[in-house]
Formats: structure tokens, C-alpha cells, sequence
């Protein structure tokens, strides 16, 4: 179907285009896929184009991996012929059902000199959550997106089972590494900082919890908490 835009131009429609644009608006707005079924949604797009066939949510989904596959082969091969190295952060976590995941972010520097990040894995890890388990989603991601020769570093908390699987993962890979793999392990300054703020406060409940209950009480009445503004004001001046 030919329509003609204000310009005077000649527009083909073509389908799997609008199929391709309607993928990107799903994952550009995280539209759940059930909404391509919504009737307010049919409705509107048999008005835009009425000759368009109007795909379901399954097809969404489909159309969505397909342009995430796309997208991947792009960022590989960008990835492959960057200068730089590449630099993961990662996370690991359990959900409510008590099933672990593992989330991985790619770090690099284009040759724009601009600092680009992508999300490269989201995966689920295998029970037992041990070295074994997360040594091999990580080395299945690198393996996948072909960053083993082009790794650099690798971030990570400072849990027992995250040293000793970069540790058994530098045995395995180490010869193939930057460095054979000597800088690939950083441990998470945020994590360290943040265990050693809890162990302080382990030092100090008791004036911790009688600062908490000093405010309440100052808190609890209006004329209290103006008394004490009251007062700091005086202080001040």
C-alpha cells in the first residue's frame, strides 16, 4: 500500500519494517508483550494501517529476541575491533524463590574516546550457587560474546565462593588473558566500604539505638521538637 506523506514523496509500507518498529517501541517503553493483544492497541494500529496483519504477543516476543540478536552480532563484532579492552562489573543475587542470577556489564572505550556501557548477560545460576556455578556463568558469557582475549578486569564482590572461582577461572583461561589474567580480578570497593560500616556498627548499638531514642522523643511532640528548634536558634546566635 503506497500512502503520500505532506512532502509529496512516494512511502511504500512495508510490513516487516512496521513489524521491526513495533519491537523497538516494546522494549524501548518495557511494554509488557500482553499489551500487543490490548484492543485499544489493535484498534489503533488497524487505523494507522489497515492492510497490516496485526501480530500477538508471541509474535512480539519473537520479533523482540530477534532484534536482540541483531543487536548482539553488532556489539561483538564493535567490541572485536575496539583498540581498548574491555572491563565487567558483575552481581550476583538471589530472588524471592531462592534462585540465583547473574547480571554482567561490559565497560569500553569507543574509538569516539566516549565510555560506553551495555548489559551483555542476565542469566540464571545453577544450584549449588558455589565457585563451580558461577565460575561457569561467567565463563560461558565471555565464551559468548568472545571477550576472553579482551578482558581486562573483572569486578566483583568480595564474597569467598567470587575469589575462589576468578581464581580456578585465571587457572583455566589465565593463558589467553591480558597479563595471563594477573589484573582480572577487582574486588568492589562499595561492597568492602559497605561490610566495614556494618562491622562498626555491630561495635556501636547501644549509642546508635539511644541517639534513635533521644529523636523520637523529641519528635513525638510539636512542642518539644519547637523547643528545640527554639533552642538551636539561640545557639546560632
Amino acid at each position: 500500500m503506497k500512502t503520500k506523506p505532506n512532502d509529496g514523496d512516494q512511502h511504500v509500507f512495508d510490513p516487516a519494517v512496521f513489524r521491526g518498529l513495533i519491537a523497538k517501541y516494546f522494549i524501548s517503553a518495557e511494554i509488557a508483550f500482553r499489551k500487543a493483544e490490548d484492543p485499544c492497541w489493535k484498534e489503533m494500529i488497524n487505523y494507522c494501517q489497515p492492510s497490516f496483519r496485526i501480530v500477538g504477543r508471541q509474535s512480539v516476543r519473537g520479533d523482540c529476541l530477534l532484534l536482540y540478536e541483531e543487536e548482539k552480532l553488532i556489539l561483538i563484532d564493535k567490541i572485536a575491533k575496539q583498540k581498548s579492552h574491555v572491563s565487567l562489573t558483575a552481581d550476583l543475587w538471589s530472588s524471592n524463590q531462592n534462585l540465583g542470577y547473574l547480571g554482567v556489564t561490559a565497560h569500553f572505550i569507543d574509538e569516539e574516546f566516549e565510555l560506553q556501557k551495555k548489559i551483555i548477560a542476565f542469566k540464571q545460576v545453577s544450584y549449588p550457587h558455589n565457585s563451580f556455578a558461577v565460575q561457569d556463568g561467567f565463563t560461558s558469557c565471555l565464551l559468548e560474546w568472545e571477550l576472553i582475549d579482551k578482558i581486562f578486569t573483572l569486578t566483583l564482590d568480595n564474597a569467598s565462593v567470587n575469589n575462589r572461582a576468578m581464581s580456578d577461572m585465571r587457572d583455566a583461561l589465565g593463558s589467553q588473558m591480558f597479563f595471563r589474567g594477573e589484573p582480572f580480578h577487582v574486588r568492589c570497593g562499595a561492597h568492602v566500604l559497605n561490610i566495614m560500616v556494618q562491622s562498626g556498627l555491630k561495635v556501636i548499638p547501644n549509642a546508635v539505638g539511644r541517639i534513635r531514642d533521644i529523636i523520637k522523643v523529641v519528635i513525638s511532640t510539636s512542642s518539644r521538637l519547637q523547643s528545640l528548634c527554639y533552642q538551636w536558634a539561640r545557639i546560632r546566635s
